[in-house]
């Protein structure tokens, strides 16, 4: 009789598998669809067109701004100089913080929550 958390486990093995497949797959999907979009922009560009449409679609291009910092200490004084700390997200580097935790103790307004999951490894065969 088989064990039942042996066929668990190698159910879950199975799917593991399947969803590497599958985000491969993905990532490939994904790659060709801004390929088509650049594509499709660049020729709109060219023809000058705003828009064009399919039986089933309308295309058209659309801009927006991405904020990204490129000056780290500048961008942190003038938060602190002019109090804009709304600027800010709450997004904590966890790696850093539990090293800083272990070294130096409590950090402030930080909590750390335990987190448990099922971690599988391959087993050698002999």
């Amino acid at each position: 009789m088989t064990n039942p958390l042996t066929t668990k486990g190698n159910r879950l093995m199975k799917i593991k598998a399947e969803i590497t497949k599958l985000n491969a797959k993905v990532k490939e999907l994904k790659a060709q669809q801004t390929e088509l979009e650049q594509t499709i922009l660049d020729r709109m560009d060219d023809d000058g067109m705003e828009q064009f449409a399919t039986a089933t679609t309308t295309f058209f291009p659309s801009e927006s701004e991405q904020v990204r910092v490129a000056d780290k200490a500048a961008f942190l004084d003038y938060v602190f100089a002019n109090q804009a700390y709304h600027l800010l997200t709450s997004h904590v580097a966890q790696q850093p913080s539990r090293e800083e935790r272990d070294l130096e103790g409590a950090i402030p307004g930080i909590e750390f929550i335990p987190k448990r999951v099922l971690n599988t490894r391959a087993r050698s065969s002999k």
